[in-house]
Order: C-alpha cells, then sequence, then structure tokens
C-alpha cells in the first residue's frame, strides 16, 4: 500500500478515521458492494470446506435436473443451466421478477479437487455438490520426533 502524506496523522483519533477509510475503499473495490445496480449472480451459491471435500450448494428454483450441467476441474466449480419459462415466452405478464432463460456461474475454490470424484444431486430447488479434495490438498497430521 502505498502511503501518503497526512498532516492530521499526529493527532490518535484523525489517524484512526483516515484507517478506516482506507480500509473501508479498500475491501469496497474488492465486494460486492462494488457492483452496486447489478443484478446478483444466479445461481445463489454457499461454498464452504470440510475434512476432505468442498461442499457448494446452489438455488436453482424452477430448474429441472436435465436442464443443469456441473462442471469441475482443477480449482473451479461450474454450473451451467437454463430456467424455462412456466406459461411459455407468449404469455403476457403482468409481472415478472423471475429470469428465465440460460445461465452459467463459475466459482474458484480454495484447493484442487479430484473431478473424478464430484457428486452432484438436486433436491427441493437446491443443487448440493461434493467436491472431494485431491490428496496433496487434503489436511495430515505430521507426528514431531524430538531431535537427536
Amino acid at each position: 500500500m502505498r502511503e501518503h502524506y497526512f498532516p492530521f496523522a499526529t493527532a490518535p483519533r484523525f489517524g484512526q478515521l483516515r484507517e478506516q477509510m482506507d480500509r473501508l475503499f479498500g475491501d469496497l473495490s474488492r465486494s460486492s458492494l462494488y457492483n452496486l445496480g447489478q443484478q446478483p449472480s444466479f445461481p445463489l451459491l454457499n461454498v464452504w470446506e470440510e475434512d476432505e471435500a468442498i461442499i457448494a450448494e446452489a438455488e436453482v428454483p424452477g430448474v429441472a435436473d436435465e436442464n443443469l450441467e456441473v462442471v469441475a476441474t482443477g480449482n473451479e466449480l461450474t454450473i451451467r443451466g437454463e430456467r424455462q419459462a412456466p406459461n411459455g415466452e407468449d404469455s403476457t405478464y403482468h409481472r415478472r421478477e423471475r429470469p428465465t432463460g440460460k445461465f452459467s456461474r463459475t466459482v474458484r475454490l480454495a484447493v484442487d479437487i479430484e473431478s473424478s470424484r464430484v457428486e452432484a444431486s438436486l433436491s427441493n430447488g437446491v443443487l448440493r455438490v461434493i467436491l472431494r479434495k485431491a490428496e496433496a490438498a487434503q489436511p495430515r497430521t505430521i507426528p514431531v520426533s524430538k531431535a537427536q
């Protein structure tokens, strides 16, 4: 981070305020708030890590399992699909808040996974993907011996 001259740095409260502002604007450039006004990504995802796997759950209400594709390679997960219009495209809508059409979402994972051991299931509009960690990415306990 580049340091700038700040004449009030000797006053503790001004220095703290400056640090908080720097942190706010630094975080803002990396957060979803930076993209205000844009639609949130679809599908919405929760991704967490367990000892031997990364688990991802995506909300895909109204999407049939045959309209979903899950691709996992290296340290990336891609979910593609299409939500069909339930009433057909020729219907006259009075309100249309649920988007239809094709979607794709790719997320980078914290570790490499074994793409041959990925499992995906759909239940009640939630797609659950279990991505087994690559052997090198799994935690290992190393015994400590006494030095000689």
